[in-house]
């Protein structure tokens, strides 16, 4: 019984740290994807 709860919040543990890895990777897009528009901009000028 108590592997099962270990295992449950081994998940609750993993699925946090995979939502804070897809947080961490959706700044950093729309980080490259300001300075890719940024670049743009620099280029009309």
């Amino acid at each position: 019984m108590e592997e099962w709860q270990d295992l449950g919040a081994f998940k609750t543990e993993m699925s946090r740290v995979i939502s804070m890895k897809d947080e961490e990777m959706e700044k950093l897009r729309k980080e490259e994807i300001e300075s890719n528009m940024a670049d743009e901009k620099a280029g009309d000028l």
